[in-house]
């Protein structure tokens, strides 16, 4: 039982990690666009997307959703 717990507290503090570099990297390269809450700018308005999170990593990684 306490290699789960401990098991379960490392991957807690490797979610929160990568949580903090997401939105490091949001304010970094989105935000300026997109808005600090993603309201939209002169891109689009991320707040309250339809897109589904599959939907997002293809936007973001390929450009598009064909």
């Amino acid at each position: 039982m306490k290699y789960l717990t401990a098991i379960a507290v490392l991957l807690l503090a490797i979610s929160t990690a990568w949580a903090k570099y997401g939105a490091s990297t949001y304010k970094s390269k989105c935000a300026g666009c997109h808005g600090a809450q993603g309201e939209g700018k002169t891109g689009p308005k991320l707040a309250g997307t339809s897109l589904s999170e599959d939907d997002i990593v293809k936007v973001l990684t390929a450009g598009g959703l064909s």
